[in-house]
C-alpha cells in the first residue's frame, strides 16, 4: 500500500513537471552492456537533442530481478522519467547465482511485466529492448542466436530465450519494442569473426563494448527507436524519420501538388523539368550523408495505378508497381545519400560535369525521389535512418555510372531495383575513368570513408585503362596491378571485393559476327580473381551472350541510337557503340545478377523476391521494355569515355 502511494506521488509530480514545460527526461536501465563503462547507453544519450535530458542508471552485473531488489528501479522512478529504457537478459542466465538468475519463461517475464507497469504508472513511456548479442563465433564463422553461449549453459535459458519472452512481452502489453539482439547478431554476422574483434574492449571480451563499438550500437538503438517509438523521434539531436502525406487523408507532413522545394522547408518538388509526359515529379528531402530506408504507399481511390521510383540520379528503385482503383500496396527499399566530403580536410575531385550547375543529383545534400509511370499513385512516403542495412559499392567508368540524362545509363543505375529492403547501393562510378584516376580523385577514399565491414565493392574498370599511353601500360601489367590493389584494400577495411570484366562494345556485322575490343582486359580480371580468391562476374562473356541473343538487326537497341530530336536539345542523329540505354543498362544489370547468384550466395540471398534466373542469352523483349524516361532536366551530353 505504502508502495502504491509513493508512486501516486511520483505521477503527481510527474504531471506538475509536464504542465511546467520541463524537458523531457530518457532514463537508460540494463546491465554492463548498458551501463556507462562498458555498454552503448552513454553513446545513446549523446545522440539525444540538447533540449533532452537523460540519465543512465544500468549497472553492471545487475538482472531483471537483483536490479530491483538493490533498489535501482526505485532509484528510476524517483528521477520522474517521461521515456525509461529497458534491457536486462545477461545476468538472468544460469550461473549468475540465486539473488540474480531467473527463468525466461517465468519469473523474467514476470520481472518485465512489473517494470513495463510500474513505469506507466508513472507516467512513463517504457521501451523493452532485447539483450545484446555475445560475439560468439561457431565453427562456420557466424553467431547462431539460438546456440549455447557459453556452452555451460542448457537449453532454454540462452540470450535468445531472454530476448524471445522481451519480444512476448513487448506484444502482450503492446509495448515498443527494439529487437537489439536480431540487429547485432545480423550486424555481426556481417562484419564476420574479424571484423567483430573491433568491439572489444579487451581481448577475449566478447560481451562488452569499447567506445567505438558503445557509438554504433547506440546508432542501431536510435535507428530501430525511430521506427517503433516515433513519439521519440524529436527527442534525437539528429532527426531519424520522416512521414509525407500526398493525399491530403494520411498521416504525416502533408505536401501538395505546388509544395516547391526551399531550403528552408527542407523538402518539396524540384521545378524546372522537360518531360513528354506531364507525370514525372521528383520530391526532394534534404538529408545528411547515409543510408535511408523509403517506405511508400502507392495506389489511388478512384484509378488504376502504374508506379516507377527512381531515385538520385535516376536510380530504378521500383519498377511499374501496379494497384487497382481503390487498391493500395506498400514497398520499401533502401537509397544511398552521400556527398564529396571525405574528412575535415579531404574532398571528392569532382569533375565539371558533376558541379554542374546543378550539382549531380548523387552528391547533393538532398535524397531526391522520381515518381514516374504510366499512371503513378504515390499517396504517402516514410523515410528512416538505418544503419542497418548492407551496402554495396560500385566503382566503375561511363558504363556502369549513373548516368544523369537521358537517354544514356549504366548498369549501376539499374542494380537497385534487383535487391531487396535490406541492400543499399552506392554507385560511385563515373564517366571517362580509370583504376589510377579514380583513385586520384579520391572516389576510392569516398568509398572506403563510408564502407562498413561486410559491405561489398563491385570494380568493373577497363574501356578507359585501355587508353594509358604510359611506358609498360597494359592489362596484364599496370592494370593488373592497380586491380589487386583494390582489392586488397577492400578487404584490408573487412569489405568484400568483386570484380566485374568489362561489357564489350557494339562491334558486330551484318551477320552477326562479334569483333572483341576488350578480351585482354577480361582475361586479366579473371587472373586477378583467380590469384587473390575474388568472385569474378564475366561480364564480357555475357554481353556477347546478350549482343549475339539480340542478333545484329535489334542489338542497336540496347545502345544510345535514336534520330535526331528525339530528346531535347539533340539535333544530330544519336549513334553511339559503347553506352548503354535504360533497356541496355537493364539488361547488364540482370547479367550481373545472375552472376552474384552464382558467384556470391551470400549477397545473393538479399535480392527481392521477384528476381529470377537469367539467360543472357535469352534477353529480355527490347520492344516491349517499359521503364519509363526521366524528365530531362538539361540537353544531354555524351559521356566521357568510348
Amino acid at each position: 500500500m505504502l508502495r502504491r502511494c509513493c508512486w501516486l506521488l511520483l505521477l503527481v509530480s510527474l504531471l506538475s513537471v509536464v504542465e511546467a514545460g520541463e524537458p523531457p527526461r530518457v532514463l537508460l536501465t540494463g546491465d554492463s552492456t548498458v551501463s556507462s563503462r562498458s555498454g552503448w547507453g552513454d553513446s545513446f544519450g549523446r545522440l539525444l537533442a540538447d533540449g533532452t535530458q537523460w540519465v543512465n542508471l544500468a549497472r553492471s552485473g545487475r538482472s531483471s530481478k537483483s536490479y530491483r531488489d538493490e533498489g535501482w528501479w526505485d532509484k528510476v522512478l524517483a528521477e520522474r522519467p517521461t521515456w525509461i529504457l529497458i534491457q536486462f537478459g545477461h545476468n538472468d542466465q544460469p550461473g549468475k547465482g540465486p539473488e540474480r538468475e531467473t527463468d525466461p519463461q517465468s519469473t523474467y517475464r514476470e520481472n518485465l511485466i512489473r517494470y513495463v507497469n510500474d513505469a506507466r504508472e508513472v507516467g512513463a513511456t517504457p521501451v523493452l529492448i532485447t539483450p545484446l548479442t555475445r560475439r560468439i563465433f561457431d565453427a562456420a564463422g557466424n553467431i547462431d542466436a539460438a546456440s549455447p553461449e557459453p556452452l555451460t549453459i542448457p537449453a532454454g535459458f540462452r540470450l535468445s530465450d531472454y530476448a524471445a519472452a522481451t519480444r512476448a512481452v513487448a506484444m502482450e502489453l503492446q509495448v515498443p519494442l527494439v529487437d537489439l539482439n536480431a540487429l547485432s547478431v545480423r550486424q555481426m554476422n556481417r562484419w564476420g569473426q574479424d571484423a567483430a574483434s573491433r568491439f572489444d574492449p579487451k581481448p577475449d571480451d566478447t560481451t562488452h563494448l569499447n567506445s567505438y563499438a558503445a557509438a554504433l550500437t547506440a546508432e542501431l538503438v536510435a535507428d530501430e527507436m525511430s521506427r517503433v517509438a516515433r513519439e521519440f523521434v524529436p527527442l534525437l539531436r539528429q532527426r531519424r524519420y520522416w512521414q509525407f502525406d500526398f493525399s491530403g487523408t494520411g498521416e504525416g507532413t502533408f505536401v501538395a501538388p505546388q509544395t516547391s522545394y526551399e531550403a528552408e522547408r527542407g523538402y518539396g518538388f524540384l521545378p524546372g523539368q522537360q518531360s513528354a509526359s506531364a507525370n514525372p515529379l521528383n520530391f526532394a528531402v534534404r538529408l545528411p550523408e547515409g543510408n535511408y530506408e523509403v517506405t511508400v504507399r502507392l495506389g489511388h481511390p478512384e484509378r488504376a495505378t502504374v508506379t516507377t521510383i527512381k531515385a538520385e540520379a535516376r536510380r530504378l528503385m521500383l519498377e511499374n508497381i501496379r494497384s487497382e482503383a481503390g487498391q493500395f500496396v506498400t514497398r520499401s527499399f533502401v537509397v544511398n545519400v552521400r556527398q564529396p566530403q571525405i574528412s575535415t580536410d579531404q574532398t571528392t575531385k569532382l569533375n565539371s560535369r558533376e558541379l554542374g550547375p546543378p550539382l549531380h543529383p548523387d552528391w547533393d545534400a538532398l535524397l531526391t525521389l522520381e515518381f514516374n509511370g504510366r499512371q503513378p499513385g504515390v499517396a504517402a512516403l516514410s523515410i528512416r535512418r538505418t544503419s542497418d542495412a548492407t551496402t554495396v559499392f560500385v566503382a566503375g567508368d561511363s558504363t556502369v555510372t549513373d548516368q544523369r540524362q537521358e537517354p544514356y545509363a549504366g548498369w549501376g543505375q539499374m542494380l537497385p531495383r534487383f535487391f531487396g529492403p535490406e541492400v543499399a547501393v552506392s554507385n560511385q562510378a563515373e564517366s571517362g575513368l580509370a583504376l589510377r584516376s579514380f583513385e586520384y580523385q579520391r572516389r576510392l577514399q569516398k568509398v572506403f570513408s563510408m564502407m562498413q565491414p561486410g559491405d561489398y565493392l563491385l570494380i568493373q574498370f577497363g574501356h578507359n585503362d585501355q587508353k594509358d599511353n604510359r611506358e609498360g601500360a597494359g592489362p596484364f601489367t599496370t592494370y593488373k596491378q592497380k586491380l589487386t590493389e583494390f582489392v586488397r584494400a577492400t578487404r584490408e577495411r573487412h569489405g568484400i571485393p568483386i570484380l566485374v570484366t568489362s561489357m564489350e562494345r557494339l562491334r558486330m556485322d551484318s551477320n552477326g559476327q562479334q569483333t572483341p575490343t576488350l578480351s585482354d582486359y577480361a582475361e586479366a580480371v579473371r587472373e586477378v580473381g583467380e590469384e587473390e580468391q575474388v568472385a569474378v562476374i564475366d561480364l564480357h562473356a555475357m554481353s556477347l551472350e546478350l549482343y549475339a541473343g539480340l542478333g545484329p538487326e535489334r542489338c542497336t537497341k540496347a545502345f544510345v541510337f535514336y534520330p535526331a530530336g528525339t530528346f531535347p536539345g539533340i539535333a544530330e542523329q544519336l549513334k553511339d557503340r559503347t553506352h548503354h540505354n535504360s533497356y541496355g543498362a537493364y539488361e547488364l544489370a540482370r547479367c550481373v545478377v545472375q552472376g552474384l547468384r552464382e558467384q556470391v550466395p551470400e549477397l545473393s540471398r538479399h535480392l527481392a523476391g521477384d528476381v529470377s534466373d537469367f539467360d543472357p542469352g535469352q534477353p529480355d523483349d527490347p520492344d516491349t521494355f517499359e521503364i519509363p524516361a526521366s524528365p530531362v532536366v538539361v540537353p544531354p551530353n555524351t559521356p566521357a569515355g568510348n
